[in-house]
């Protein structure tokens, strides 16, 4: 499981949020608040190698990144980040 940030320009916002919703990686995807739009995915892939590989679609993808970060879920302490 991993946690994937995208920061956009507000005209490619509508555009980053069709893309990454069809990502089969994509569990949950939430509109978060800040300076532009921000998007954060709760993913799952069979390994890092195919994290990678996911991000990187990302970035390559969509227009108007400002910024995109992925983290490595290691332990979840309380609830569930995947809703069943």
């Amino acid at each position: 499981t991993f946690i994937v940030n995208v920061e956009t320009n507000p005209e490619h916002f509508d555009n980053a949020k069709q893309v990454i919703s069809a990502a089969d990686e994509v569990v949950t995807l939430i509109q978060t608040t800040g300076r532009n739009s921000h998007l954060t995915a709760i993913c799952v892939s069979e390994d890092v190698k195919k994290m990678r590989d996911f991000v990187n679609h990302i970035y390559r993808t969509v227009d108007g990144i400002l910024s995109i970060n992925a983290h490595t879920v290691l332990d979840v302490i309380k609830g569930s980040i995947i809703l069943e």
